[in-house]
């Protein structure tokens, strides 16, 4: 059986996210080349299919978990789709 994979969760009540702040807009996160901008995508790159972390934040009153999902070229989202579900063929 696999190990399962834990993502770091990032409290936004002691300040900004560092994983969050770190990525240059337009530039994948995975290799960090610049993202062409594709039409009619509303910005740069595609969504990783799995999220990259989670932040912890204030929903009304109560606490929650939000994920967060980084910007990737095409290349590089292939590779994670591959990875994130392998029976699935990769539909771009």
């Amino acid at each position: 059986m696999a190990e399962p994979q834990y993502l770091t969760l990032i409290d936004l009540s002691e300040g900004p996210c560092g994983i969050c702040a770190s990525h240059v807009r337009g530039h994948c996160n995975d290799c960090g080349e610049e993202i062409p901008a594709y039409e009619n995508m509303g910005g740069n790159g595609y969504r990783s299919p799995m999220p990259t972390h989670k932040h912890l934040t204030q929903l009304g009153s109560q606490a929650a978990k939000e994920c967060a999902y980084g910007e990737l070229c095409l290349e590089c989202y292939r590779k994670a789709w591959a990875s994130a579900y392998p029976e699935i063929p990769c539909q771009v």
